[in-house]
C-alpha cells in the first residue's frame, strides 16, 4: 500500500515553475562538468523528474541502485555504495557548477544531507550595478560575458618595480 507522504518544501520552492526547473536541469546537463559524466547526469535527471513527478516519495537508494545504475533485482545498498558514493560525488559536481558557470542561473538544484530527493530554490540575479562592482572585469570587456574567460586587461595587470 502506497503511503500518503507530504514532501515538505522549502520557503521559494513553489515560485518555481516545472520549466523553470527543467531549463535548469538541460542547462546543468550540458555543461562542460557534466556533458562527460553520463552516469551522474542519469542520477541527476532521474531524482529531478521522479521529484517533479510528484513521486519524491519513492526516490530511494535500492531505486537509484536500479534505475539508474542499472543493478539487479538481488542489489543490497549496505553491500554495494554505488548510489552513496554517486550522491557524494553529484553534491559535489552541482556545487563546483553552481560556484563557476550556473554562478548565475535563476534555479537552485539541491540535495539534502541524507537525501536523494532533489530540491529546488530560486536565486537571485544581481543587478548590472552589483555585478559590475563583484566583477569589474567584466563590465570592462567589450563583450562581458567573456571577461572572466580573457583575464585582465594589460592596463590592469600589476606594474613591476
Amino acid at each position: 500500500m502506497k503511503e500518503n507522504l507530504v514532501v515538505s518544501k522549502p520557503r521559494g520552492e513553489d515560485q518555481l515553475s516545472e520549466d523553470l526547473i527543467r531549463e535548469e536541469l538541460s542547462r546543468i546537463l550540458e555543461s562542460s562538468l557534466f556533458a562527460q559524466s553520463d552516469r551522474l547526469g542519469r542520477f541527476l535527471r532521474f531524482t529531478v523528474e521522479t521529484t517533479l513527478a510528484g513521486e519524491a516519495y519513492v526516490v530511494k537508494e535500492y531505486l537509484i541502485g536500479t534505475e539508474v545504475y542499472e543493478r539487479n533485482s538481488s542489489y543490497h545498498p549496505s553491500e554495494d555504495s554505488i548510489v552513496r558514493s554517486e550522491a557524494r560525488r553529484l553534491r559535489s559536481k552541482l556545487k563546483e557548477y553552481y560556484g563557476s558557470v550556473g554562478k548565475y542561473d535563476p534555479v537552485h538544484i539541491y540535495y539534502r544531507p541524507g537525501s536523494y530527493v532533489s530540491a529546488f530554490r530560486p536565486r537571485p540575479t544581481p543587478s548590472p550595478a552589483i555585478r559590475s562592482s563583484l566583477f569589474p572585469s567584466e563590465s570592462r570587456c567589450e563583450m562581458g560575458h567573456l571577461g572572466p574567460l580573457l583575464g585582465p586587461r594589460a592596463d590592469d595587470r600589476p606594474r613591476m618595480p
